[in-house]
Protein backbone atom coordinates (compact mmCIF):
# COMPACT_ATOMS: atom_id res chain seq x y z
CA UNK A 1 0.00 0.00 0.00
CA UNK A 2 2.76 2.19 0.88
CA UNK A 3 4.57 1.49 -2.56
CA UNK A 4 1.79 1.90 -4.47
CA UNK A 5 0.83 5.14 -3.26
CA UNK A 6 4.20 6.78 -3.32
CA UNK A 7 4.34 6.10 -6.93
CA UNK A 8 1.22 7.77 -7.42
CA UNK A 9 1.66 11.00 -5.93
CA UNK A 10 5.16 11.08 -7.89
CA UNK A 11 2.74 11.18 -11.09
CA UNK A 12 0.66 13.81 -9.81
CA UNK A 13 3.22 15.99 -8.40
CA UNK A 14 4.41 15.80 -11.99
CA UNK A 15 1.08 17.23 -13.28
CA UNK A 16 0.68 20.88 -14.81
CA UNK A 17 -3.08 20.96 -13.66
CA UNK A 18 -6.70 19.77 -14.20
CA UNK A 19 -7.15 17.84 -16.94
CA UNK A 20 -3.48 17.52 -18.09
CA UNK A 21 -2.01 14.03 -18.48
CA UNK A 22 0.37 11.86 -16.37
CA UNK A 23 2.93 9.16 -17.98
CA UNK A 24 2.92 6.40 -15.84
CA UNK A 25 5.05 4.10 -17.79
CA UNK A 26 6.01 3.58 -21.83
CA UNK A 27 3.58 5.12 -24.17
CA UNK A 28 0.63 5.45 -20.89
CA UNK A 29 -1.10 8.69 -20.86
CA UNK A 30 -4.04 9.11 -18.22
CA UNK A 31 -5.80 11.50 -16.92
CA UNK A 32 -5.42 12.96 -13.52
CA UNK A 33 -8.65 12.45 -12.39
CA UNK A 34 -9.37 8.95 -13.51
CA UNK A 35 -5.50 8.20 -11.93
CA UNK A 36 -6.94 9.64 -8.53
CA UNK A 37 -10.11 7.58 -8.36
CA UNK A 38 -8.30 4.60 -9.40
CA UNK A 39 -5.90 5.16 -6.26
CA UNK A 40 -8.59 5.80 -3.97
CA UNK A 41 -10.44 2.50 -4.90
CA UNK A 42 -6.98 0.76 -4.74
CA UNK A 43 -6.34 1.95 -1.36
CA UNK A 44 -9.67 1.20 0.00
CA UNK A 45 -9.79 -1.91 -1.43
CA UNK A 46 -6.42 -2.98 0.36
CA UNK A 47 -7.66 -1.63 3.62
CA UNK A 48 -10.54 -3.66 3.23
CA UNK A 49 -8.51 -6.47 3.44
CA UNK A 50 -6.31 -5.24 5.99
CA UNK A 51 -8.81 -5.09 8.40
CA UNK A 52 -11.46 -8.08 7.26
CA UNK A 53 -11.35 -10.48 10.28
CA UNK A 54 -9.42 -13.66 11.05
CA UNK A 55 -11.62 -17.00 10.94
CA UNK A 56 -12.53 -17.91 14.53
CA UNK A 57 -9.92 -20.83 14.08
CA UNK A 58 -6.78 -18.58 13.46
CA UNK A 59 -7.90 -15.69 15.71
CA UNK A 60 -8.66 -18.03 18.39
CA UNK A 61 -5.44 -17.47 21.59
CA UNK A 62 -4.24 -20.58 22.42
CA UNK A 63 -5.28 -21.98 25.47
CA UNK A 64 -3.26 -23.59 28.25
CA UNK A 65 -5.94 -24.80 29.96
CA UNK A 66 -6.89 -28.67 30.87
CA UNK A 67 -9.36 -30.13 29.30
CA UNK A 68 -12.42 -30.49 30.71
CA UNK A 69 -13.48 -34.33 30.94
CA UNK A 70 -17.19 -35.06 30.52
CA UNK A 71 -19.20 -37.18 33.49
CA UNK A 72 -18.66 -39.99 31.07
CA UNK A 73 -15.11 -39.76 30.77
CA UNK A 74 -14.22 -39.54 33.88
CA UNK A 75 -12.84 -43.15 35.37
CA UNK A 76 -15.43 -44.18 37.94
CA UNK A 77 -14.63 -44.35 41.85
CA UNK A 78 -16.04 -47.50 43.63
CA UNK A 79 -16.43 -48.26 47.65
CA UNK A 80 -16.41 -51.64 48.92
CA UNK A 81 -18.86 -51.81 51.97
CA UNK A 82 -20.20 -54.60 54.48
CA UNK A 83 -23.53 -54.75 56.41
CA UNK A 84 -24.42 -56.32 59.67
CA UNK A 85 -27.37 -57.65 60.92
CA UNK A 86 -28.62 -54.22 62.22
CA UNK A 87 -28.34 -52.84 58.47
CA UNK A 88 -24.94 -50.21 59.18
CA UNK A 89 -22.92 -50.22 56.39
CA UNK A 90 -18.98 -49.86 56.89
CA UNK A 91 -16.44 -49.05 54.35
CA UNK A 92 -14.51 -52.16 54.04
CA UNK A 93 -12.02 -50.45 51.30
CA UNK A 94 -12.22 -47.19 49.22
CA UNK A 95 -10.60 -46.04 46.01
CA UNK A 96 -11.51 -49.11 43.97
CA UNK A 97 -12.15 -49.65 40.07
CA UNK A 98 -15.01 -51.11 38.51
CA UNK A 99 -13.35 -54.22 37.78
CA UNK A 100 -10.25 -55.95 39.81
CA UNK A 101 -9.77 -57.90 42.77
CA UNK A 102 -9.26 -57.28 46.57
CA UNK A 103 -7.90 -59.91 49.15
CA UNK A 104 -9.39 -59.23 52.54
CA UNK A 105 -9.00 -60.74 56.01
CA UNK A 106 -12.39 -61.35 57.71
CA UNK A 107 -11.64 -59.10 61.23
CA UNK A 108 -11.66 -61.47 64.01
CA UNK A 109 -13.59 -59.16 66.29
CA UNK A 110 -17.24 -59.64 63.53
CA UNK A 111 -19.55 -62.11 64.92
CA UNK A 112 -20.62 -65.24 63.43
CA UNK A 113 -23.61 -64.31 60.82
CA UNK A 114 -25.07 -63.52 57.56
CA UNK A 115 -23.52 -60.27 56.04
CA UNK A 116 -23.93 -57.94 53.28
CA UNK A 117 -21.47 -56.99 50.98
CA UNK A 118 -21.93 -54.10 48.01
CA UNK A 119 -20.04 -52.34 45.78
CA UNK A 120 -21.10 -48.74 45.33
CA UNK A 121 -20.08 -46.16 43.15
CA UNK A 122 -19.26 -42.60 44.41
CA UNK A 123 -21.09 -39.73 43.78
CA UNK A 124 -24.06 -42.46 42.37
CA UNK A 125 -27.59 -42.30 43.60
CA UNK A 126 -28.65 -45.48 42.05
CA UNK A 127 -29.24 -48.28 44.36
CA UNK A 128 -26.74 -51.08 44.68
CA UNK A 129 -26.82 -54.53 44.58
CA UNK A 130 -25.88 -56.02 47.77
CA UNK A 131 -24.62 -60.08 48.27
CA UNK A 132 -25.15 -61.78 51.04
CA UNK A 133 -22.05 -63.66 52.85
CA UNK A 134 -21.97 -65.76 55.52
CA UNK A 135 -18.95 -65.64 58.21
CA UNK A 136 -18.35 -68.80 60.21
CA UNK A 137 -15.35 -70.19 61.26
CA UNK A 138 -14.43 -73.95 60.91
CA UNK A 139 -12.98 -76.58 62.88
CA UNK A 140 -11.88 -79.66 61.42
CA UNK A 141 -10.67 -83.23 62.91
CA UNK A 142 -7.59 -84.42 61.22
CA UNK A 143 -7.36 -87.27 63.46
CA UNK A 144 -8.66 -89.59 64.17
CA UNK A 145 -9.94 -90.18 60.62
CA UNK A 146 -11.14 -92.87 58.55
CA UNK A 147 -8.24 -94.64 56.46
CA UNK A 148 -9.44 -96.03 53.47
CA UNK A 149 -13.27 -96.41 54.76
CA UNK A 150 -11.94 -98.49 57.72
CA UNK A 151 -13.18 -97.00 61.47
CA UNK A 152 -10.10 -96.28 64.00
CA UNK A 153 -10.05 -99.43 66.48
CA UNK A 154 -8.60 -98.30 70.00
CA UNK A 155 -7.82 -100.03 72.99
CA UNK A 156 -8.86 -99.15 75.94
CA UNK A 157 -5.85 -97.94 78.72
CA UNK A 158 -3.95 -96.67 75.19
CA UNK A 159 -2.69 -93.67 74.32
CA UNK A 160 -3.85 -92.11 71.14
CA UNK A 161 -2.86 -88.79 69.35
CA UNK A 162 -6.45 -86.59 69.06
CA UNK A 163 -5.31 -83.72 66.60
CA UNK A 164 -7.77 -80.65 65.07
CA UNK A 165 -7.55 -77.55 62.89
CA UNK A 166 -8.94 -74.24 62.90
CA UNK A 167 -9.97 -71.47 60.11
CA UNK A 168 -11.03 -68.59 61.69
CA UNK A 169 -10.88 -66.38 64.55
CA UNK A 170 -11.43 -68.91 67.60
CA UNK A 171 -9.81 -67.70 70.32
CA UNK A 172 -9.61 -71.67 72.39
CA UNK A 173 -11.74 -74.57 72.11
CA UNK A 174 -12.83 -77.59 74.78
CA UNK A 175 -12.14 -80.91 73.44
CA UNK A 176 -14.98 -83.88 74.60
CA UNK A 177 -15.70 -86.98 74.07
CA UNK A 178 -19.04 -88.55 73.40
CA UNK A 179 -20.35 -92.10 73.26
CA UNK A 180 -22.91 -93.77 70.82
CA UNK A 181 -25.64 -93.02 73.52
CA UNK A 182 -25.24 -89.20 73.21
CA UNK A 183 -23.02 -88.86 77.20
CA UNK A 184 -20.43 -86.53 76.82
CA UNK A 185 -17.15 -86.97 78.59
CA UNK A 186 -15.05 -83.21 78.73
CA UNK A 187 -11.33 -83.72 78.12
CA UNK A 188 -9.89 -80.54 78.14
CA UNK A 189 -10.79 -76.49 77.80
CA UNK A 190 -9.22 -73.74 76.90
CA UNK A 191 -7.09 -75.68 74.41
CA UNK A 192 -5.34 -73.81 71.34
CA UNK A 193 -8.08 -73.02 68.08
CA UNK A 194 -5.77 -75.49 66.27
CA UNK A 195 -3.54 -77.89 68.09
CA UNK A 196 -2.75 -81.76 69.28
CA UNK A 197 -3.82 -83.66 72.55
CA UNK A 198 -2.55 -86.75 73.63
CA UNK A 199 -5.32 -88.46 75.49
CA UNK A 200 -4.87 -91.81 77.36
CA UNK A 201 -8.53 -93.55 76.70
CA UNK A 202 -10.26 -94.27 80.37
CA UNK A 203 -10.05 -97.88 81.48
CA UNK A 204 -13.48 -97.36 82.78
CA UNK A 205 -15.00 -96.74 79.33
CA UNK A 206 -16.93 -99.43 77.85
CA UNK A 207 -16.63 -101.39 74.72
CA UNK A 208 -18.24 -99.25 71.61
CA UNK A 209 -18.50 -96.60 69.13
CA UNK A 210 -16.99 -92.97 70.08
CA UNK A 211 -16.73 -89.62 68.69
CA UNK A 212 -14.49 -86.44 69.74
CA UNK A 213 -16.02 -83.15 69.61
CA UNK A 214 -14.18 -79.48 70.05
CA UNK A 215 -16.03 -76.34 70.20
CA UNK A 216 -15.81 -72.89 71.37
CA UNK A 217 -16.57 -71.56 74.24
CA UNK A 218 -20.11 -70.17 73.11
CA UNK A 219 -20.71 -73.41 71.00
CA UNK A 220 -21.43 -71.27 67.76
CA UNK A 221 -18.45 -73.29 66.23
CA UNK A 222 -18.01 -77.13 66.92
CA UNK A 223 -17.10 -80.24 64.51
CA UNK A 224 -17.09 -83.96 65.03
CA UNK A 225 -14.65 -86.82 64.18
CA UNK A 226 -15.45 -89.72 62.99
CA UNK A 227 -16.37 -92.95 65.04
CA UNK A 228 -13.61 -94.34 66.77
CA UNK A 229 -14.58 -98.23 68.01
CA UNK A 230 -12.95 -98.98 71.83
CA UNK A 231 -12.25 -102.38 72.42
CA UNK A 232 -10.61 -104.29 75.17
CA UNK A 233 -6.77 -104.91 74.68
CA UNK A 234 -5.89 -108.24 73.50
CA UNK A 235 -3.49 -110.85 75.60
CA UNK A 236 -0.02 -110.57 74.41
Amino acid sequence: LISTTCREAQALAGGAGRGSLVKLGPGADVDRQQLRAWTLERELALLEQVKRPQSSKDSAPPSNKSPVLKAADKEAVFVLELASRFGYWKVVESGLRESGALEWRVPAYLDQATYLLRLRQIGDGKDTPAYPITIRDTLTFLHPAQQLGRTPVWDIGAVYEVEWVCHGAVSSVELVVESQHGFEHPIASDLAPSGKFMWEVPRNFRIGWYCFKVRDESRSVECSSCWVRLQIPRAQ
